[in-house]
């Protein structure tokens, strides 16, 4: 059902986007190194935290690594006009336990929050995400899948493109109505799609 080529995120264009946006730009990223490779890919310059000023864009996504110099680095380069663009707003990355870690969203919301500004979502829920994915992959609407662990971004994002949806809820408790189908885990899924 869904192999790795069969996948889109909003990592994978968020340069794009940028590029689409702003041209070629001078882009603090403050996320995982994923994010600063897929930026640099896509022609953009990338700045140290020290150079912040020097900024048009703030990309913002999940830092493992955040620290109060990087978050007040990304806040200050919004407010002196830097574009503030995320891949998502979902304030908790859910794991299997019932364990969470602040997700994009909760760190986007801050430099948004002391900036003054609102962010560019990149991806989910808008709807160029999923169009992007179902012409790249050639596709209808009903004839894929989109698989999340958010009601709002994930699953009403897909529904409102037409999409079936998968909700992952690894601690149970999934809104009734929501999603097509609910899974547990990620062995429950790869069962459903064929790959286990």
């Amino acid at each position: 059902m869904a192999a790795a080529e069969h996948c889109l995120t909003p990592l994978e264009i968020i340069g794009e986007v940028i590029a689409a946006r702003c041209g070629p730009s001078r882009v603090l990223v403050i996320g995982a190194p994923e994010l600063a490779e897929v930026i640099a890919a896509a022609g953009h310059e990338v700045l140290d935290v020290k150079d912040y000023a020097r900024a048009t864009v703030v990309a913002v996504g999940n830092d493992f690594d955040l620290t109060y110099e990087r978050l007040t680095a990304a806040a200050r380069a919004a407010r002196r006009g830097a574009l503030l663009v995320t891949p998502n707003v979902d304030p908790r990355l859910p794991l299997e336990g019932g364990e969470f870690l602040p997700g994009c969203g909760a760190i986007v919301a801050a430099v948004a929050a002391a900036a003054g500004v609102s962010p560019v979502v990149v991806g989910k829920p808008e709807p160029p995400l999923f169009r992007m994915a179902l012409d790249r992959m050639g596709l209808a609407p009903g004839a894929a899948a989109m698989v999340g662990d958010s009601v709002p971004s994930d699953i009403r994002g897909a529904r409102a493109v037409g999409m079936t949806t998968v909700f992952y809820a690894p601690t149970g408790g999934a809104p009734a109505g929501e999603a097509d189908v609910v899974v547990g885990s990620f062995a429950e899924l790869a069962r459903l799609a064929g790959v286990a």
